[in-house]
Formats: C-alpha cells, sequence, structure tokens
C-alpha cells in the first residue's frame, strides 16, 4: 500500500483507519482495559496473533513495542507493532 493510496483516502484518520478502509483483512481489536496495553491496538490480520504479523515500513521491519498483551483479549501473550507511531509521511510503499 502506497502513502498515495492513504492520503488519497477521504476516510483517513490515523493509520490504522486507513489500513481498515484499504485492507479489509486487518483488524484492530479493542481494548477491553484501562491498563497501558488499550493505548496500542496492534494489526492482527486473519485471526493471527499480533506477534506473528510482520510489519515493513519501505521494505524495512517494524519491531514489536514493549507492551504485552496480558488482558483476556485477541492476542493474549503477544507484543505487536503499535501502527500509530509510524507517521504517514515516512510511508513511501
Amino acid at each position: 500500500m502506497s502513502c498515495q493510496a492513504i492520503q488519497l483516502s477521504d476516510r483517513v484518520q490515523r493509520s490504522r483507519a486507513a489500513l481498515n478502509f484499504l485492507q479489509p483483512s486487518i483488524n484492530f481489536a479493542r481494548a477491553a482495559t484501562t491498563a497501558s496495553a488499550a493505548n496500542t491496538r496492534p494489526i492482527t490480520m486473519r485471526g493471527l496473533s499480533p506477534d506473528q504479523t510482520l510489519v515493513l515500513v519501505n521494505g524495512k521491519r517494524r519491531h514489536a513495542n514493549a507492551v504485552l498483551n496480558v488482558n483476556n483479549s485477541i492476542g493474549r501473550g503477544s507484543a505487536g507493532v503499535d501502527l500509530d507511531t509510524i507517521p504517514e509521511s515516512a510511508i513511501e510503499r
């Protein structure tokens, strides 16, 4: 997905909104707690755990965040990539 596709989308508010609109297989589970894990919403694809999803930005791997998902939700025990830390201006391809 290119930066132009994200910028041309009139529904874009944040990177997760753009991905939900442009790629229907991507899901961002909503947090059910007020713990630190609620501030990050890792990506899940087709039911896989957040740490089983490879995120590349301009061909380079993004590393997982430091927050371990310990609540009773999707991806318990995993640490995924927080896509909100990636600015849209940094995305070329």
